[in-house]
């Protein structure tokens, strides 16, 4: 509880507890803004880097995320949602990128944001396979088109 207190996801309450942290839409905004500063050139300096085959290994993770928005799990999407991003960034060998990033978007998943419909989720997963399919056809803009409306 002390973690997610430093990282923001609880209020410690004297006496009482802890209560969840409630995040604005700004500071939502602000998290998906640091992500894709973070993330973005990441990925478009993977884009011109990694070679085509080497992508697959990514779609059992982008299929993962697609079949729990499917099902509306907002949980196991979240999961699968992480998992993706930081196979992503981890192909870069960068490990504090991927730790930072983690952590972002932990952030931005933990506090009770309006609520995510199924549809978002399958948007969401949608905008993954987009991204698998423009990086195996080593097409950095339509990448750097899906991941930044990924962050918007």
């Amino acid at each position: 509880m002390q973690r997610l207190a430093s990282e923001g996801a609880v209020h410690i309450v004297p006496n009482r507890g802890f209560r969840v942290a409630r995040r604005t839409p700004r500071e939502a905004a602000e998290l998906a803004e640091v992500r894709a500063l973070l993330e973005v050139p990441a990925i478009l300096r993977l884009a011109r880097t990694v070679p085509a085959r080497h992508w697959a290994a990514l779609r059992p993770l982008a299929d993962a995320a697609a079949l729990a928005a499917a099902s509306g799990d907002v949980a196991g999407y979240a999961d699968a949602d992480r998992a993706f991003h930081g196979a992503l960034l981890g192909m870069s060998g960068n490990s504090q990128l991927v730790r930072i990033a983690g952590g972002l978007h932990r952030r931005a998943q933990w506090s009770p944001a309006p609520t995510r419909d199924r549809a978002d989720l399958v948007a969401d997963a949608a905008e993954h396979a987009a991204l698998l399919s423009a990086l195996t056809a080593g097409d950095a803009v339509a990448a750097e088109t899906v991941i930044r409306a990924h962050f918007a």
